[in-house]
């Protein structure tokens, strides 16, 4: 767990030892070293037993698609566990090394996928009347969508940012009019109720620019990720932890724009979800060149050990 990585973060992508042995693929995010701290409190747990209770370590699949939470909640064994409390990191470039990061309510916005296609009928280039084009559909569509994005203002409104990702249309044959387009984006904010009326707008937008040039129409929703709530009394607990460390804990002034599917989590129990910096220098998570710091491994450890002794106490190995 404590390897030195003798690739930093300049040369996540090269050739690094812990490289991918798929050229060209690189999960730059970090999950890694969320797991690496997960053993080391899993360590400290079997050399020093609860005094009470029991901590279930979780080491949960498929976050990045939205699916793993969920997956794990739905399974019949989960109701067997029913946590009282849980708690999750994520490092966080962009703030010093160690830094905890902490906030009431929404801590992560909810996003969604929406994957827009459009099918109409292809025809001779020469000839465009003779077919059904959706070229100018899907490009009203895209600049509509976009034109949903209205930032949180001083007054409290919730963010509401719809991100067009992708547009598709035909293929590059110069002697054809195209006769199907694809259109994707993500929509997110970090209130449920306005992010559920976005998802309302984007499908009706789409289906009047369907409507309006007679065009088939297919509706598609991926990688759903609800808002990320935290508890007080867990975020009280975490700074607690921080403080018995004697590591600054700030609590940030909105919620983070990316999502978590750790929401799922914290919409059944006491939870919260809590940042790490990793240095203000840090590239970026999904850079290129982001690199997980192993120097967060101990401070991460320590954070959640320190919080699960909070809750549950601790017994001497010894008579255990």
């Amino acid at each position: 767990a404590g390897q030195q990585k003798l690739g930093r973060a300049a040369r996540a992508g090269g050739d690094v030892p812990h490289r991918s042995t798929r050229p060209g693929a690189h999960h730059a995010c970090g999950h890694d070293g969320h797991m690496t701290m997960l053993v080391g409190v899993a360590t400290r747990l079997a050399s020093t037993p609860p005094a009470r209770g029991r901590v279930v370590l979780l080491f949960q699949p498929a976050e990045e698609t939205g699916e793993g939470a969920a997956r794990v909640l739905s399974d019949p064994s989960f109701d067997d566990l029913a946590p009282d409390y849980a708690f999750a990191i994520h490092n966080l470039p962009g703030h010093p090394t160690g830094r905890v990061l902490v906030r009431d309510g929404c801590f992560a916005a909810g996003s969604a996928g929406l994957v827009v296609r459009l099918r109409g009928r292809t025809s001779h280039a020469a000839h465009p009347e003779l077919g059904r084009s959706p070229a100018s559909a899907a490009a009203r569509l895209a600049l509509d969508l976009e034109g949903l994005t209205r930032s949180a203002d001083e007054a409290g409104q919730p963010l509401a940012l719809c991100t067009v990702i992708h547009v598709r249309v035909g293929s590059a044959a110069f002697g054809t009019t195209p006769g199907d387009a694809d259109v994707l984006a993500t929509v997110r904010s970090d209130d449920a109720p306005t992010l559920s009326d976005l998802r309302r707008r984007c499908e009706e937008l789409a289906r009047a620019h369907a409507s309006s040039s007679a065009l088939e129409l297919q509706l598609e929703w991926r990688e759903v990720f609800p808002t990320t709530d935290n508890h007080p009394d867990a975020v009280a607990r975490v700074t607690d932890a921080a403080r018995s460390l004697g590591v600054t804990a700030d609590t940030i002034g909105s919620p983070f724009r990316w999502s978590e599917d750790f929401g799922h989590v914290t919409s059944r129990c006491r939870g919260a979800l809590v940042g790490l910096g990793a240095g203000d220098d840090h590239p970026p998570l999904h850079a290129p060149d982001y690199d997980f710091p192993d120097a967060l491994l101990l401070p991460g450890v320590e954070l959640l050990d320190a919080g699960v002794r909070g809750l549950v106490g601790s017994t001497n190995p010894e008579h255990a």
